[in-house]
């Protein structure tokens, strides 16, 4: 046990929200359907997350369809493009650092909801100011700051659908959540395909801004609830993360097994043009045609990793089996010499599916964590993950010109799969646990 009990799950808290304006009359029918756990997904407060993490993906992986066409377009030559392309993708992910543990914390804190809306209003905006930057400079702030607000998304939309969602029903709660989000990122990749780059930037602002009109119809978990107003149980306290070994292992083991997936994406997929001019492909290779690929096959490993984890009763075990995937497709893409683009794409889709174990290792991350720091982690997790980006890249640009693209990125993918196999390997399995707990 990880902490001490706050009382009984409310597991149908959610239900009862939704279903309160319902007749108490109506015999055994009304009754049962009452008391369906799927009526659970019926609420405002899941739609919220849900279109919540739409938007927030699709912001997130604007930058990788527009990279190229928006700096040529600021009139950038080609070697600055993957220069201020390092620059820009790092000033977003440091955002999202910061961010990531400001939201979590105050997630806990103020609550899950207020953070939730605060975060959309704050990328919405640095989204739509995007559309009117003139020099690299202003974009590196506009990434900046939508990556700060990006940050506190997902996070808290995992935490509202563990806490409100009946316990075996928590993994499809979390597989539909990060599923729309992926869905999202399909749409952008085709926005960018139709659209020019400043009406990308500011179709996702809009619709950010479109989603803050369910703020006021959303109330906090029940579970969350029950310590709100409790002095004795102290809430958000970041720290806490580090200041024991055991509890340190716990959080850093959640982190490392996703990292994989954001190696892939920030080295082999957003540089995959360059890569593919070293690997011998003669055509051009432009994102804006291979990620709606990727990222259709991260959907469909989004869901299948999810019903897979529901059946065997399993988030561990499945993890590592789709970490075993994403290893060995990153070792096909980087000793594939002399294939052709449409081959290259297939790779590229296989990096889609196994990325998408995330489902289930955000969901177990945040589920090792008691009700007063779940919060902080479910944010703060994936946040590290994606910061993981800039050691990723600031890595292979100090290696790239002692080894080459190829093989720089190839040892830095040693090390980040070595240790998330590890870590996986070590997971707490967290599938059917009580959630209804307070760490000490």
């Amino acid at each position: 046990m990880n902490g001490r009990k706050t009382g009984e799950s409310s597991a149908g808290g959610a239900s009862n929200q939704v279903l309160g304006g319902i007749a108490s009359g109506g015999g055994a029918l009304a009754v049962q359907i009452q008391e369906s756990p799927w009526r659970s997904f019926l609420t405002l407060g899941f739609l919220a997350c849900l279109l919540g993490n739409f938007v927030d993906q699709f912001d997130l992986y604007l930058f990788s369809s527009l990279r190229v066409t928006s700096l040529k377009s600021l009139g950038l030559d080609p070697a600055q493009v993957m220069d201020k392309g390092v620059l820009l993708l790092n000033s977003q992910m440091i955002g999202m650092l910061a961010g990531g543990v400001i939201a979590g914390v105050l997630g806990d804190k103020r609550g899950r909801y207020s953070i939730l809306f605060g975060s959309i209003l704050l990328y919405s905006v640095a989204n739509v100011a995007n559309a009117f930057v003139t020099n690299v400079e202003q974009y590196a702030v506009c990434r900046f700051l939508a990556g700060l607000g990006l940050a506190g998304e997902l996070g808290v939309c995992i935490t509202v659908v563990l806490e409100t969602l009946p316990t075996g029903f928590r993994g499809y709660g979390t597989m539909l959540t990060i599923a729309f989000g992926h869905i999202a990122t399909i749409f952008s990749a085709i926005s960018a395909n139709f659209l020019s780059w400043r009406n990308c930037y500011l179709l996702g602002g809009t619709l950010g801004l479109f989603v803050l009109l369910l703020r006021a119809s959303t109330t906090e978990p029940e579970m969350y609830k029950k310590i709100a107003n409790r002095k004795a149980i102290p809430r958000g306290q970041f720290h806490k993360l580090f200041s024991n070994w055991k509890v340190f292992l716990r959080y850093a083991r959640g982190v490392l097994v996703t990292v994989p997936t954001y190696y892939t994406f920030s080295i082999l997929i957003v540089f995959a043009p360059e890569f593919g001019k070293e690997l011998g492909i003669l055509e051009p290779i432009r994102p804006e045609k291979y990620l709606p690929f990727n990222f259709a096959a991260v959907v469909l490993g989004d869901m299948m990793s999810g019903l897979l984890g529901q059946y065997f009763k399993t988030r561990r075990w499945v993890i590592f089996g789709y970490l075993a995937g994403l290893a060995t497709f990153s070792w096909l893409y980087l000793t594939a010499y002399g294939i052709t683009i449409n081959e290259f794409y297939v790779l590229m889709t296989a990096f889609g599916f196994f990325a998408g174990y995330a489902v289930l290792s955000y969901t177990a991350a945040a589920e090792q964590f008691g009700t007063n720091l779940r919060s902080t982690v479910a944010t703060t997790t994936p946040n590290f993950v994606r910061a993981s980006a800039v050691i990723f890249t600031l890595s292979f640009a100090a290696l790239k010109p002692l080894l080459g693209s190829v093989k720089a990125a190839g040892w830095i993918g040693v090390v980040t799969f070595a240790l998330a196999l590890i870590s996986a390997w070590s997971l707490e399995e967290t599938h059917g646990k009580d959630l209804d707990f307070v760490e000490s």
